[in-house]
């Protein structure tokens, strides 16, 4: 095994698409962000977040987390690119369409892992103060459903 695959292996990136390894570091030079060191931007008063590894809105992997209050909503939109996430606290739940519908929303909890794939309608709610941390291959955009 190469000494590159040996260093994506002790990442755990050995089952991310060979597409979104673009994130160069040498094997002396290691990407550490700390609780402390978080810093969360405040995008309205239910959401914030934190860009932790790339520029969402440039080429490249990206990653970064949303915090959202207890009963926060998204309301129906979509990416044009997979959106990757894991929720680290709270519970997020997704549904999918182009109206929110409290009936179809599907509990992610905590530790859990999911992939919405570009393009699917969806809308969000949170239950408890949420983190999710999304990833993947850049730009990241959201597209908004206006009926």
């Amino acid at each position: 095994m190469c000494g590159h695959c040996v260093w994506v292996c002790s990442l755990g990136l050995v089952g991310l698409p060979t597409g979104i390894l673009r994130f160069q570091a040498t094997p002396t030079a290691i990407h550490i962000v700390l609780p402390n060191e978080i810093q969360w931007q405040e995008d309205d008063p239910d959401f914030s977040h934190a860009d932790m590894l790339g520029n969402p809105g440039g080429p490249g992997l990206y990653m970064f987390r949303s915090k959202g209050k207890d009963g926060s909503i998204l309301p129906p939109h979509w990416h044009p690119g997979d959106e990757h996430f894991t929720v680290i606290t709270g519970t997020f739940l997704v549904g999918v369409g182009d109206k929110f519908d409290e009936q179809a929303l599907q509990a992610i909890p905590t530790g859990a892992h999911a992939v919405i794939p570009a393009n699917v309608h969806h809308f969000c709610k949170n239950r408890g103060e949420t983190v999710i941390e999304i990833y993947g291959e850049g730009p990241f955009a959201k597209s908004d459903l206006r009926f």
